[in-house]
């Protein structure tokens, strides 16, 4: 059994969160700049993880978490058999 999860897999998941933070921090009314700035970031990295270009890292997403006011939450689930 593989445990590796492949490159696609990993850019879905990426597409996926930042699709995530991009709607909360709109429902918000945030700006990117003022996410940024809350973060401890520049706007382009921001941009970067909304777009799914950049897969941040655990500190990175809780920071924003904290700053969307959202929980973090991580989940294994059994692989497909």
């Amino acid at each position: 059994m593989d445990t590796l999860i492949d490159d696609t897999a990993i850019r879905n998941e990426a597409a996926t969160i930042g699709v995530r933070i991009r709607n909360r921090r709109i429902e918000l009314n945030m700006t990117q700049s003022q996410l940024a700035d809350l973060v401890g970031m520049r706007q382009p990295a921001i941009v970067r993880i909304e777009k799914g270009k950049n897969v941040p890292t655990w500190r990175t997403l809780s920071k924003i978490a904290d700053a969307l006011s959202v929980r973090l939450d991580v989940a294994l689930v059994p692989a497909e058999q």
